[in-house]
């Protein structure tokens, strides 16, 4: 975290000229905000999730637009914001999820969770079918 603001400078600069890298690189920031478990860093991780979806959709990148979704509402279930993560999750379509990013969101969350049961179960199907 001690180059985050440096990695962000680099990612603001790339928003315009390269959004998949901005994207990527946002998307590693909220994971790490995630993982680190300190105060507000699940707020924080959140901003950082919404950017990467808005990259991500700009230049079609349905890998890093399913995954920002998946961790985002993986946030919005730890801050008990379940209806808000199933919207997300509704927002894409079984359809367009890309399977390995459901099964990396399961994995990271713990399928034994309820409240990830909650917006998995409606995507078996999906995973099932790859």
């Amino acid at each position: 975290m001690e180059l985050e603001s440096e990695m962000s400078a680099i990612a603001k600069t790339f928003e315009s000229s390269n959004p998949g890298d901005a994207s990527s690189i946002n998307f590693n920031h909220g994971r790490a905000h995630k993982a680190l478990g300190r105060e507000g860093g699940i707020e924080e991780a959140t901003l950082y999730f919404k950017t990467t979806i808005e990259l991500a959709k700009q230049v079609g990148d349905n890998e890093f637009h399913t995954k920002g979704v998946l961790y985002l509402s993986e946030c919005y279930v730890e801050m008990d914001r379940v209806d808000e993560a199933k919207s997300l999750c509704d927002e894409i379509g079984k359809e367009s999820m890309d399977p390995e990013a459901i099964l990396e969101f399961a994995e990271e969350f713990g399928v034994n969770s309820v409240r990830a049961l909650t917006i998995l179960e409606e995507y078996l199907e999906v995973i099932e079918s790859s």
